[in-house]
Order: C-alpha cells, then sequence, then structure tokens
C-alpha cells in the first residue's frame, strides 16, 4: 500500500508535468499577467504548454518503449535516461520558442528556458551520477517562485509554501519506491533550486 501511494505521489508530480503546472500558477495566480493578458490568450498559451511538454513528451517515451530504446517507462536505468532526456529537453525548449511570440514578461519565457536548461543538465549529471528528475524539477519551480517574490503583484507566497511542502512528499516517496538515495533526492532539488534561481537572477 505504501508502496502504491509512492508511486501514485511520483506520477502525479511526475518531471512532464512540472512546467505545466508551474506554467498554470504563473498564469493565473501572477497579479501582473492576470491584467495584461485576457483569459482566453493564457488558457490557450497553457493549452500549448500541456501539448507541446505533457502530450509530446509521452509520446515520444512510449514510442522508445516500443521499439526497445528504453526498457520501463520509468526510465530507471540510468543508461537509458540520455535518448529520452534530450527529447524532452528539445521539446521543452520549441515550447519556449512558441511562446516567446505572445506579449509576456521575460521572467516567465524565463521559466520555460530554464526547464529545457535543466533537462540538459540532468543529461549531463545522468553522465555520472543517478539524480532524482523528480526534485531536480520541483526545486526549478521552487527557485523561480522564490526569485519573483519581491516583484510587484507577484505570485502569493503561499503557492511557493505549497511547492516546497510538494517536493517533500515527493521526495519522501521517491525514498519510499526505492527509486533513489536521500543524496540523490536532496541534491536533485538543490541543484534545480539555485540553477533556477540564478538564472533569473542573472537575466533578469
Amino acid at each position: 500500500m505504501e508502496r502504491k501511494l509512492a508511486e501514485g505521489i511520483s506520477i502525479i508530480f511526475h518531471p512532464v508535468l512540472i512546467p505545466l503546472y508551474g506554467s498554470a500558477i504563473m498564469l493565473f495566480q501572477d497579479g501582473y499577467l492576470t491584467l495584461i493578458l485576457p483569459q482566453s490568450v493564457r488558457l490557450t498559451i497553457l493549452g500549448i504548454i500541456f501539448v507541446m511538454t505533457v502530450l509530446a513528451p509521452l509520446g515520444m517515451i512510449l514510442v522508445m518503449k516500443r521499439i526497445n530504446v528504453i526498457s520501463s517507462y520509468r526510465i530507471e536505468k540510468r543508461q537509458e535516461r540520455s535518448l529520452p532526456f534530450l527529447g524532452v529537453g528539445f521539446a521543452f525548449y520549441l515550447t519556449y520558442m512558441l511562446i516567446k511570440s505572445f506579449s509576456i514578461p521575460g521572467y516567465y519565457n524565463l521559466f520555460l528556458l530554464g526547464a529545457a536548461l535543466l533537462v540538459v543538465l540532468a543529461m549531463i549529471i545522468n553522465r555520472f551520477w543517478k539524480i532524482s528528475i523528480h526534485l531536480l524539477a520541483l526545486g526549478g519551480l521552487t527557485g523561480i517562485l522564490i526569485a519573483v517574490s519581491p516583484y510587484p503583484f507577484s505570485i502569493d507566497h503561499l503557492y511557493t509554501y505549497l511547492i516546497i511542502l510538494i517536493s517533500g512528499i515527493t521526495g519522501f516517496a521517491r525514498l519510499c519506491a526505492s527509486n533513489h538515495t536521500s543524496a540523490q533526492v536532496y541534491v536533485g532539488y538543490l541543484t534545480g533550486l539555485v540553477f533556477m534561481f540564478t538564472l533569473f537572477e542573472l537575466a533578469v
């Protein structure tokens, strides 16, 4: 029962879903974005993100499993992760390029670009050590929420606290499912947080 619950949490907060969750928070909870973008435009943007960052990567993973590029949909083997990472990173980057055409603040585009760069970083780290991609993604979202918090009309701090709580629950779930060691979970989260926060501070 405990393992099934851990696996359920891992699915709900799967790394490919984090850009969608982060985008929903920013598009519908950021006071400035809600003022300058009509709801129809925000829904269109979210729809594009859903197709490009969720459906496209999942489709690629299904194809890779079917042609035996990967042995499991969970991609637990470190040696099998590079090609899926490359495909997901490319999908994230295309999303960034598409969303750039909308008139929205730079920090939001930076979030999508940062997501693509985090995938590349994960691919590099993975060549030497298995890191928790779940926590890397959640750490990145935490980092960007902390970085934008001082700005006027920014997202309510409640969402930052919520993501931190979710990160802790997800990290515990990854440990319960015996997918990672404590070091892989902690390093994944801190790497994502520091990377995204630093990217924002340097670029904005």
